[in-house]
């Protein structure tokens, strides 16, 4: 594990193919978007940061809100199902983990990255997203 002064958070927005991650440190307090992986090699890609930088809390991004309307559609409880399993997954690496609400992150994080001028911004936003979700926490809860 690195010997760090700073504590390092990682944002993550999860997707069902496609999970984006974000990193800030407690000295500056902001988020950057570090990477996108696949969902499938989400464990293995947290525990390569936690070895690299020691992360000290996890900002799982969570549609709060809106849990009611993942109750009443089979496929969104299939991907709910399939989302806590990947948060359980996280919880058992013994990092702290928060959840975070994500309403609107992904349509947000396009819309930052068309003004920012960028193409196929679809194969990016969920990095954005995930940046979103730890700047949100951090300004919130953080200060």
């Amino acid at each position: 594990m690195v010997q760090n002064k700073n504590k390092y958070y990682l944002g993550i927005d999860w997707g069902l193919n496609r999970t984006g991650i974000a990193i800030a440190d407690d000295e500056l307090q902001i988020a950057t978007v570090l990477k996108e992986v696949a969902t499938s090699n989400l464990i293995e890609e947290i525990k390569k940061l936690q070895a690299e930088y020691g992360i000290n809390k996890i900002i799982f991004g969570e549609l709060i809100f809106s849990n009611q309307f993942n109750q009443n559609n089979a496929g969104g409880n299939k991907i709910e199902n399939e989302k806590k399993q990947c948060l359980q997954k996280i919880k058992e690496l013994g990092i702290k983990v928060r959840i975070a609400e994500e309403m609107l992150t992904t349509k947000i994080g396009q819309q930052n990255l068309l003004e920012s001028g960028k193409k196929k911004v679809s194969k990016q936003d969920n990095g954005e997203a995930a940046k979103i979700i730890l700047q949100g926490w951090l300004d919130q809860y953080h200060l």
